[in-house]
């Protein structure tokens, strides 16, 4: 973890230990669940997978890790549609069971005052990029009464802060459905911005 975060400050020790652990499903798989499963902190299995993802991304030392890895430690990874890392539909009751407290995280481009996320278009209609999974996460955290929480920077390196008083250019999930919000100054300090726990329509 220090190798992908080198300037976090070092985490205080906790007491007691982490006998459950998580189970994890990602439309993207990159680099930093590895460290989550090396860490023991993904290891609670759903027939066996403790990790279900719809692509790879990430850098070579990602897909280095990946080749190295022994058959049985690769047959705990498994790659799903996207249709079944950003919905509940289909196979529901098992995706309901090994989805149980869930934590959907998630990042967006910016983020308005009220919490709406704006994740792939600008204030002039220009789409930037594709929503991805961002809607479906936090559709799902409240389908499942779990948490939706989303990271935005404050302002990028050189260029001014985002106005965060707009109210409807480009949103991708809306003010009702904003879970918790965290604006980040910096890559290793965030501050809350709405904290809401999201309750079922």
């Amino acid at each position: 973890m220090k190798r992908l975060a080198p300037d976090a400050p070092v985490a205080a020790e906790t007491t007691g230990s982490f006998e459950k652990g998580l189970y994890g499903v990602s439309e993207m798989l990159f680099e930093a669940f590895l460290a989550l499963i090396d860490a023991g902190i993904l290891k609670r299995e759903i027939d066996g997978v403790l990790l279900h993802g719809a692509f790879f991304l990430g850098p070579k030392s990602f897909y280095r890790a990946l080749r190295e890895m022994t058959p049985a430690q690769l047959a705990r990874i498994q790659m799903m549609p996207v249709s079944f890392t950003n919905e509940l539909y289909g196979d529901e009751d098992l995706k309901r069971r090994a989805r149980t407290d869930a934590r959907f995280v998630n990042n967006a481009m910016m983020a308005t005052l009220t919490g709406a996320a704006i994740s792939d278009g600008l204030e002039n209609g220009q789409v930037v990029s594709g929503v991805g999974g961002q809607y479906n996460f936090v559709a799902q955290a409240f389908a499942l009464r779990g948490r939706a929480l989303r990271f935005s920077r404050s302002k990028r390196p050189g260029r001014p802060a985002p106005k965060r008083n707009r109210t409807s250019a480009g949103l991708t999930a809306t003010r009702p459905f904003r879970g918790i919000c965290a604006i980040s100054s910096s890559p290793n300090t965030v501050s809350p911005m709405s904290g809401v726990n999201p309750t079922p329509m």
